[in-house]
């Protein structure tokens, strides 16, 4: 499907079909490694020669697949030499195209071969707008190792997307063809059975709507062998491992921060931030010298963190290793509220490829002082003219953010989403969904809170629509995902394409779900509203300052301490981070008074104590180590 970008004015991305050219070059290459290709009209290239792996009692299938989506990384029962690393993993794309790292969603417009600074270690026998949504589409995707030492891909029968208008179906064309690894020479034979030339669309608004070709891990080296063009059926493309190459990379990779699915996350106030940085050698030489990396981190209030490391061993070709930093507070420090950027730039000698020297990751701690609630944002901006929407794309389309708060159990009250509307027709109306994160791969799955808002309801112009849920929504562990849906035609919602972005953006396309194609760069302005546990009330300020918990962190004994001027403690509750209460007891700790409560039979981690006196109450947050 085809995404709406916006920025004052709309352009609109549309689908027209026209034939294209067949191939007239019939071999390529090397690239800097040596990779060479041939295909079958050489007179020294391979024999076309399709491996039907329908009936195979071992093959199996990838389900889920939609309109611009991908598989999660599958084994593939061998290992595989591609340029100068080993991979046994591979993920499945789709839009014809395969990959070797996990990369996010690759979709129209499709980036060049090669290209660094975009999803990169691809294979791409067909990469274009292919469609697998509609339930009376026959597409399908297997993948079989055939115990020969072969993994093969075979795409069958998937049509090119269109923009039709329901009922019609949203796809025309069929195409069949299939990619084979072979480790015992580590070539890559692309074939094509049955491909349909005749109706691919040429976009004049995109110069890349259809590449084949291949790439390494870095973006930096590859071969293109055909741009918006289709093979004719029958043909096969085969890409020659070279039979020795001198090629020497040295290349470093600040891969992530803080974890490594390098996305945005939110912390309490309290918490030690784990500044902490991935380095991957991305090359194929032992790194001997010492990487230098300079970490800045950007705070709310402007004031800039900095702090300068470096690596003290080898880091051998793939690897991955961590270097920790100094923590951005003293320890009993609270973390100023509101969104960080981490900024990590690794420094090598020689490097190869500087694009891959940076990375910027989002944190944000949240505010605990507001009674109205916490709210959950990756967004820093309170209004924008950039805007994203789907052509076509009423009733089954739309965009969600994944949030996993910072405690439990979190409790969503409302959804702010700003909007952009339609002042002419009013076809504007849209949905806001609130789905667990049961879904597969962790996905958005049960649909758990559902609200409205009618079309004319908001300024078409662009405003944060507030939506209260009909009823509050508790989450005890995980995450959840807040959907806009579009009901209308003609609206959109905010994006910020400022740096950091969390990479927590998805994009919904003919009712599947994908990680969004712009997630790298862009992060789509919704925010969810949770209940405010830790609110400190005008009678709970006594209380905040006159009850000392200690020590934190405990190895089982906690002490609570009463020392105000008159109220007792009457109550303790403590609970984990599901949210289950795993201690209710009533208590009596007069003013003054000190007693202590046993969490020794419990497993290590994170615990919530409410301290209820006469007339007010508290949460503490607990640590609890073995």
């Amino acid at each position: 499907m085809k995404l709406i970008y916006k920025s004052f004015l709309l352009l609109a991305i549309c689908g027209c079909f026209v034939t294209q050219p067949l191939f007239a070059q019939t071999s390529g290459g090397p690239d800097d490694f040596g990779y060479t290709w041939k295909n079958s009209d050489d007179p020294e290239g391979p024999t076309f020669e399709w491996i039907d792996i329908t009936t195979d009692p071992n093959v199996m299938e990838i389900t889920g697949l939609g309109d611009d989506n991908s598989a999660p990384l599958v084994d593939m029962g061998l290992t595989f030499q591609y340029y100068w690393l080993e991979f046994d993993q591979v993920k499945m794309g789709s839009n014809g195209w395969l990959s070797f790292s996990n990369v996010g969603n690759v979709a129209h417009c499709f980036p060049n071969l090669p290209q660094s600074g975009a999803a990169n270690n691809l294979i791409a026998p067909l990469m274009s707008d292919l469609n697998f949504a509609e339930a009376t589409n026959p597409a399908q995707l297997l993948y079989l190792n055939d115990g020969a030492g072969r993994f093969i891909v075979s795409y069958i029968n998937v049509p090119f997307w269109i923009n039709a208008t329901p009922p019609a179906p949203m796809f025309t064309g069929s195409n069949t063809f299939q990619v084979i690894f072979d480790s015992n020479d580590n070539s890559i034979t692309f074939n094509y059975l049955d491909v349909t030339s005749g109706v691919y669309n040429s976009n004049d608004a995109c110069t890349n709507d259809a590449k084949i070709g291949i790439e390494n891990s870095t973006g930096a080296i590859g071969i293109t062998v055909a741009t918006e063009m289709i093979p004719e059926n029958n043909t096969a493309i085969r890409f020659e491992f070279p039979e020795m190459s001198t090629f020497e990379v040295k290349d470093i990779s600040a891969a992530w921060n803080i974890d490594a699915d390098n996305l945005g996350r939110f912390y309490m106030p309290e918490d030690e931030i784990p500044l902490v940085t991935g380095l991957t050698n991305t090359g194929n030489v032992e790194i001997t010298d010492a990487i230098n990396v300079l970490a800045r981190i950007g705070a709310p209030n402007g004031t800039n963190y900095q702090q300068i490391a470096a690596t003290t061993d080898p880091i051998a070709p793939g690897e991955t290793v961590e270097l920790e930093l100094p923590p951005l507070n003293p320890a009993g420090t609270d973390n100023l509220p509101g969104n960080y950027d981490f900024n990590s730039l690794a420094g090598l000698t020689g490097d190869l490829v500087g694009d891959n020297n940076t990375n910027i990751s989002e944190f944000s701690v949240v505010d605990i002082s507001q009674e109205e609630g916490i709210e959950l944002s990756y967004v820093r901006g309170e209004t924008t003219t950039t805007q994203a929407s789907w052509s076509g794309g009423g009733g089954n389309s739309g965009m969600a953010i994944y949030i996993e708060p910072p405690f439990y159990p979190a409790t969503i009250k409302s959804v702010e989403i700003f909007a952009f509307g339609d002042a002419t027709n009013m076809d504007d109306a849209f949905t806001i969904e609130i789905r667990d994160d049961d879904g597969m791969n962790g996905g958005p799955g049960t649909l758990i809170g559902l609200e409205s808002v009618d079309a004319g309801s908001y300024n078409p112009a662009g405003e944060w629509v507030v939506k209260d849920l009909s009823f509050p929504i508790p989450v005890t562990n995980g995450g959840f995902y807040v959907v806009w849906v579009m009901q209308g035609n003609t609206l959109a919602v905010g994006t910020e394409t400022a740096a950091p972005t969390s990479r927590r953006t998805f994009e919904l396309v003919g009712g599947a779900f994908a990680t969004y194609r712009s997630n790298e760069n862009t992060d789509i302005m919704i925010k969810a509203i949770v209940e405010n546990p830790f609110f400190v009330a005008v009678d709970d300020v006594e209380l905040d300052n006159g009850v000392k918990v200690f020590p934190n962190p405990t190895n089982g004994t906690i002490n609570i301490d009463n020392q105000l001027a008159e109220d007792a403690i009457s109550r303790v509750q403590v609970y984990n981070t599901l949210g289950q209460v795993i201690l209710d007891k009533p208590m009596n700790i007069a003013a003054g008074d000190l007693q202590s409560i046993d969490l020794s039979n419990q497993p290590h981690g994170i615990y919530y104590l409410n301290i209820q006196a006469d007339k007010a109450q508290i949460t503490r947050k607990i640590s609890l180590t073995k």
